[in-house]
């Protein structure tokens, strides 16, 4: 039962930050497009001439929102190349805040119900096609649109049937991203158990090295590479010395503390991805 939790556990680790990655693909890939889309917007302020003070109230906004797409998604990119990747769910949420905050001014600047309907219909797509969400983060940005264009009625600012179209298309959206999270939540679950169950198949359960499985599908994947770069391929094999007479001698105990402790410093001078180790026989290492 123990084991089986700890699993449990590994997977929905896994689970997460693969979660994560997909967020953080997806931040990057919005961030280029309002960066794209506030530009525009930007340059058509430009040559707008009346209403002088509220359209550069508006551009300088638009401004500030097309500093802050650029900055979050340069750090999505930087995130996504790194090898020890950091926990990027308050990344994220921050994203979606500020995102939520740059259409909510827009709104609140806009003079016209075209520019108040679009602007909605961009948070509505910020914020419920875009991100996977969770369960809590799903209702709160849910509950945010809704008394935003609640608001936005009361105001004024939206007729009764630019409301209602809002609010359809909120919970469309709203479908399909709770859809798209447990789509991608089950594929990614069950490709990590697959994941775990085939390397617990090819790794030696007692020095956590490869077995000889596991080997045979690694050299199946390096070799071919290794010949279309011209790479040199440097294998090692070894054994432990009078390692039957030591077993024989100490005890079966001492025997596998021996192996685990070889097989520890083996494990200490693999530390590169294309570097291996492996158990392939009783104390026979390559």
């Amino acid at each position: 039962m123990k084991i089986a939790a700890q699993e449990n556990e590994k997977t929905r680790r896994q689970v997460k930050m693969r979660m994560e990655w997909e967020n953080m693909k997806r931040m990057v890939g919005t961030s280029l497009f309002f960066v794209v889309l506030f530009s525009a917007i930007w340059i058509g302020i430009l040559y707008r001439r009346h209403e002088a003070i509220p359209q550069l109230m508006l551009g300088i906004f638009t401004c500030i929102s097309l500093l802050v797409q650029i900055g979050f998604g340069s750090y999505g990119f930087w995130w996504m190349q790194q090898r020890n990747r950091q926990e990027a769910k308050k990344i994220t949420t921050c994203y979606w805040l500020a995102t939520s905050i740059t259409f909510g001014g827009c709104m609140l600047l806009a003079k016209t119900t075209w520019e108040v309907t679009f602007y909605l219909f961009l948070l509505i797509l910020a914020l419920a096609m875009i991100p996977l969400l969770s369960r809590r983060k799903f209702l709160f940005s849910v509950g945010t649109q809704v008394l935003l264009s609640i608001v936005l009625l009361i105001q004024g600012s939206l007729d009764l049937e630019h409301w209602l179209y809002t609010l359809a298309a909120c919970s469309l959206c709203g479908i399909i991203s709770r859809q798209q999270y447990s789509s991608h939540w089950r594929k990614f679950e069950d490709g990590c158990r697959l994941s775990n169950i085939q390397n617990q198949a090819e790794t030696d359960s007692m020095t956590h090295l490869l077995n000889r499985r596991g080997l045979e599908r690694r050299i199946t994947t390096i070799w071919p590479m290794c010949e279309r770069q011209g790479m040199n391929v440097a294998v090692i094999m070894l054994d432990i010395d009078h390692f039957k007479k030591y077993n024989d001698a100490f005890g079966h105990g001492k025997g596998d503390a021996c192996i685990q402790a070889i097989a520890g410093k083996l494990i200490e001078n693999t530390p590169r991805k294309s570097d291996y180790a492996a158990r392939v026989g009783g104390e026979e290492f390559l």
